[in-house]
């Protein structure tokens, strides 16, 4: 996939108009338009606990974008914990995937927040392609731990809450102490059927990843670990 000739780099508020061009293969009420998102990357230049990324290829086509910050997590209880949220990824072409992972990954080690859990609600295809490839996830430090399916009637389509542990020692939570990390693996077919199944699944319409949706979750107070949990076979 010829990794190694994209850039990655954080994203600008002069941005907005290359994110703008993406989000039209996004449902109408998920998107927010150049002006809408021209204030929310103001907003994020805020935050000291943001992440965002935007990459591009060697000749300067945007491919791909990730949006991350510090909050809370979604699951209903009394104290809720501090997590990463990924709350917007998009890749337009699917080298542009990892890049963005890898580099959310590094950004959260800068900022030491390391031991954080990952939350994100993604649609059903993005939701199979990473929890049939939990292993090239595990090598930027994390692993799948619980997953939450449900119908947005506003979308009419199938979402899912996703979170992430991390593996790095020391690492706690309220949500995980149940929770063991398996043994980690993977190898080049490994890598190659990930690749693979990046180009191939239908993102919503297109190659197109969609991830976060900022949706309105129901209530998370039941949501368990998983055990790579097949996604069922029903669209």
């Amino acid at each position: 996939l010829h990794l190694k000739k994209l850039q990655v780099r954080p994203i600008e508020v002069d941005d907005a108009s290359q994110l703008a061009d993406m989000e039209g293969r996004y449902p109408v009420s998920m998107r927010h338009g150049e002006t809408g998102l021209r204030s929310r990357l103001e907003g994020l230049a805020k935050m000291q606990a943001a992440f965002a990324s935007i990459c591009h290829d060697e000749h300067g086509a945007c491919l791909g974008y990730l949006i991350a910050w510090r909050g809370a997590t979604l699951v209903d209880v009394p104290r809720p914990e501090p997590v990463v949220f990924i709350d917007d990824l998009q890749a337009a072409d699917p080298r542009a995937l990892y890049p963005l992972l890898s580099q959310l990954a590094d950004d959260i080690e800068a900022k030491s927040m390391q031991s954080l859990p990952i939350e994100g609600v993604c649609r059903r295809s993005a939701y199979r392609l990473f929890n049939e490839h939990q292993s090239v996830i595990r090598r930027l430090g994390y692993e799948l731990h619980a997953t939450y399916e449900y119908w947005d009637d506003e979308l009419g389509e199938e979402l899912c809450w996703m979170r992430w542990r991390s593996l790095r020692v020391g690492a706690t939570s309220d949500l995980t102490d149940a929770w063991a990390p398996r043994p980690g693996e993977g190898d080049v077919a490994e890598w190659d059927s990930f690749n693979d199944t990046v180009e191939s699944i239908d993102f919503s319409g297109g190659d197109q990843v969609d991830i976060g949706l900022s949706a309105s979750l129901p209530s998370l107070s039941e949501a368990s670990p998983e055990d790579d949990q097949p996604l069922p076979a029903s669209v």
